[in-house]
């Protein structure tokens, strides 16, 4: 998959690229110990536990975060989802832009991405007459 991106999306590759870690991921970290991990293609990869994690850990010292329990805080997924759902509500394309991006294998995962942001609403008419109800 080729994606084309912003020149504001171009910026924060350029400063993944600035790292002082030699590393064929643009979102890479330095453990603590170079201890070999079978499950990791290279010492450097981040394994999706330690994304949540660590994103868990900023949130959690943010201050705009401090007066909502923890429990309710946004997760990593519920952000993504939020922005998947922004996508949807912009106008664009499910199948052909925002299921890509979001890398999912099927339109179903997109759309379950996108549920639950807002409350869609039916609009219906009440157009009952109650003159013969009450009979007045």
């Amino acid at each position: 998959m080729q994606i084309e991106i912003s020149p504001d999306i171009a910026k924060v590759i350029k400063r993944c690229r600035q790292s002082e870690i030699a590393s064929p991921y643009l979102i890479h970290h330095r453990p603590k110990r170079k201890n070999p991990d079978k499950t990791k293609e290279h010492w450097t990869q981040i394994l999706p536990n330690y994304l949540g994690a660590e994103l868990r850990k900023i949130r959690d010292n943010l201050e705009v975060f401090q007066d909502i329990p923890r429990n309710q805080r946004p997760t990593f997924h519920e952000i993504r989802s939020l922005g998947s759902h922004l996508y949807d509500k912009q106008g664009y394309s499910d199948k052909e832009y925002v299921q890509p991006l979001m890398a999912h294998a099927d339109l179903e995962m997109t759309k379950r991405y996108q549920s639950g942001h807002e409350i869609k609403w039916n609009k219906v008419k009440a157009e009952l007459t109650l003159k013969d109800v009450f009979d007045e």
